[in-house]
């Protein structure tokens, strides 16, 4: 298998800031609805960032082959897939200063199973500063492409952007999935560290309470329930293994609440692995009684088929309720999933209940949710807010609101009648 990346044109040499060159800030007034809209993305990248030098960052790509389309050039001898990726580096967040803008092409030849393809841009960036990273990703076979920014932060020495984990000498892309006992590598920015602190949270994490709620979640939640020490060693570095599920965060001070985090879940995941994993997100639909009778079935699946069938009247609608709802949990697992799986989070919950928002905007911390038109006093908006002191950098509050319960209630009641609830689509 043979992997390439070819710059073919620079627009701004690396490291050249040209002041009086400004263009709309790459957060603003962009719509990122796509990238949650599973059936509108057929390429599916991940990325990971890893800051190699106080000069230097590299961006990582993953696609699955399943996902790219497969042609053959006029100029080569094989059937290829061909992926161009655009970027253009902004000096921060809120700022239309372009630092640096390029574009590569990567092609690879068709395997005989689905694998991963992963590919990479090494790109300049400095030591103490913040910035955004514009991508323009298309499948120059299928003539399909979409968008993403990414925040490079480069300010502290600890984010999750310092870490490289790797299973099998494989970097870890599957949102930070690691098998259990297996070992585990790690690559850290500073080669002059020799111990890492690595905390174990295997506890249940609660779900998230309802929109209009004014509750809070429990502080103990959020204490771990293991912390072991990782020392490097000469030949190997920084390796360990672990043996249970659950979420686990490495930092290199214990007084530093920036660190690494990663999971390990069970090899379905986002998906299921069993039907008793399935019960716990239908706790957004039932009442404290209907779910307490479905955790204590002996008979997961026949008491799941059962909920539902009750809801929809017959087996063909409850197997498509089945079908819609589940999807929106799995892929609230695949987006979403910070210190806890996805599913529980407020992105989560209001996606599994709401479905896809039409507008999704950013601006800085915040990442706005629109169900119906823009700027419509009639529309439902949703406005997260990143942590910036969370142990996860994908971990977003909903900003919480009394005028939210009639629109849920409105929400769990189509539900609970049998019907998928699709604001404004």
């Amino acid at each position: 298998m043979k992997n390439r990346g070819l710059l073919f044109f620079i627009l701004l040499s690396a490291g050249l800031f040209i002041s009086s060159c400004f263009i709309p800030t790459p957060l603003a007034n962009k719509d990122y609805a796509h990238l949650y809209t599973q059936k509108s993305l057929k390429i599916e990248p991940v990325y990971k960032v890893f800051h190699l030098t106080n000069t230097k960052s590299r961006l990582y790509l993953f696609t699955r082959s399943e996902k790219l389309l497969f042609a053959k050039p006029i100029d080569a001898d094989s059937i290829q897939s061909r992926i161009s990726v655009h970027y253009r580096l902004f000096s921060s967040s809120v700022s239309s200063a372009l630092l640096d803008s390029a574009t590569f092409l990567f092609t690879h030849n068709k395997p005989m199973r689905d694998i991963v393809f992963t590919d990479s841009i090494t790109f300049l960036s400095n030591l103490g500063n913040e910035y955004a990273l514009e991508l323009i990703i298309r499948d120059l076979n299928r003539k399909e492409e979409f968008e993403d920014v990414l925040i490079i932060d480069k300010t502290k020495n600890s984010n999750e952007q310092f870490f490289l984990l790797k299973q099998k000498d494989n970097i870890i892309h599957n949102h930070y999935n690691v098998r259990p006992n297996e070992k585990i590598s790690i690559n850290f920015f500073d080669t002059s560290v020799s111990e890492l602190n690595l905390k174990a949270f295997t506890h249940e994490f609660p779900i998230a309470i309802p929109p209009f709620s004014e509750m809070h979640e429990l502080d103990y939640a959020l204490k771990f329930d293991s912390l072991y020490s990782v020392k490097k060693s000469l030949n190997e570095g920084f390796t360990f293994s672990i043996n249970k599920e659950g979420y686990y965060f490495i930092k290199t001070d214990t007084a530093q609440y920036k660190g690494f985090g990663f999971y390990s879940y069970n090899e379905s995941f986002p998906g299921f692995a069993s039907f008793e994993e399935m019960i716990g997100p239908l706790r957004y639909l039932t009442t404290r009684n209907e779910f307490e009778t479905l955790m204590q079935s002996k008979d997961s699946k026949l008491s799941i088929d059962k909920f539902w069938l009750e809801l929809s009247g017959n087996k063909e609608r409850a197997r498509e309720l089945i079908k819609q709802y589940y999807s929106r949990v799995q892929n609230a697992n695949y987006y979403f999933t910070s210190y806890k799986e996805g599913w529980k989070t407020d992105r989560g919950m209001i996606y599994i209940i709401f479905g896809s928002p039409n507008f999704v905007t950013r601006n800085g911390n915040i990442e706005s949710w629109t169900y119906g038109e823009q700027n419509n006093y009639r529309s439902l908006n949703f406005f997260f807010t990143n942590q910036q002191k969370s142990m996860n950098s994908n971990d977003f509050k909903l900003e919480r609101n009394p005028l939210f319960k009639d629109d849920w209630m409105q929400a769990i009641d189509v539900w609970r009648q049998g019907r998928v609830y699709n604001p404004y689509n």
